[in-house]
């Protein structure tokens, strides 16, 4: 199994990356497209919400889309309305599926849905891509662009403001991100600690191992996040035990004022 790629060794210091993205109009129709049908679909209901923004960040895996479908899925039954915005840079030629997934659509999706939130809403943000210190990377059709760091995450998650926000990282080095996102009513869950990698983005992997233990095959919607993440946790050392790789040794972090989240049956998340 071949580890995330350190994006350090992508971006030499003082290399320049490409300002153009390619289809770019096309991934601004579909991201509008996105948000109009989302707000048509918030519309409808009256009671608490779950908003998911979901973002795969880099070409050079299918582990990353993998992970971002599997996490929309997940979330999307737990019951009530979910509002979905999913965005990716697919590893392979052809139509886009989805908007490309970059620091700017990041930053405007969540303050698209900052724009809609009300009282009893959640919202989840799903970021899968490498990852080196305090850096997402973000990779478009095989090329490097400017990376999302922590305190730029931070910047694009503060329109959400008070709401109960779980934020997940499938990344190496994904724990470093941690201290500039810690909030009250933040959840912080990272594939790995600030100093480590994380496992499972080959280029042919189905998922990363974080999210696949996670949120596949032993999900369980009955039982709170704190315990499916310390299974996760568990899982994947025997994964990474077995395979003879470095620990990764992913990190939660839960504030005060989402505790009760992180300790809540997730199937219960919207039951007020």
């Amino acid at each position: 199994m071949v580890g995330c790629a350190l994006l350090a060794a992508l971006l030499p210091a003082g290399c320049a990356l490409p300002t153009e993205l390619p289809r770019a109009a096309e991934s601004q129709a579909l991201a509008r497209q996105q948000h109009q049908q989302a707000t048509q679909q918030a519309a409808r209901f009256a009671g608490p919400r779950l908003w998911f923004a979901g973002f795969a960040m880099n070409a050079t895996s299918k582990a990353f889309e993998g992970d971002l479908q599997l996490a929309s899925s997940r979330f999307h039954t737990l019951g009530g309305p979910v509002l979905r915005y999913a965005f990716s840079n697919p590893p392979v030629a052809g139509p886009l599926r989805r908007p490309l997934a970059t620091g700017r659509t990041l930053t405007e999706s969540l303050a698209q849905i900052g724009g809609q939130l009300r009282d009893g809403d959640i919202v989840v943000v799903l970021v899968s891509t490498h990852g080196t210190d305090r850096l997402l990377s973000v990779n478009v059709g095989g090329r490097e662009r400017d990376p999302v760091g922590a305190e730029q995450l931070a910047q694009a998650l503060a329109p959400l403001r008070d709401t109960p926000t779980v934020v997940l990282l499938s990344a190496c080095y994904s724990g470093s991100l941690v201290p500039a996102l810690q909030r009250d009513n933040r959840i912080v869950l990272t594939a790995a600690a600030a100093d480590r990698s994380s496992w499972g983005c080959a280029f042919e992997s189905r998922n990363t191992f974080f999210i696949e233990e996670l949120l596949g095959p032993g999900f369980d919607a009955s039982r709170p996040l704190v315990q499916l993440m310390d299974q996760a946790k568990g899982r994947i050392t025997a994964r990474e035990t077995a395979l003879k790789l470095k620990p990764s040794q992913p990190q939660l972090w839960v504030g005060d004022r989402a505790r009760w989240l992180a300790e809540r049956p997730m199937k219960d998340w919207l039951v007020r």
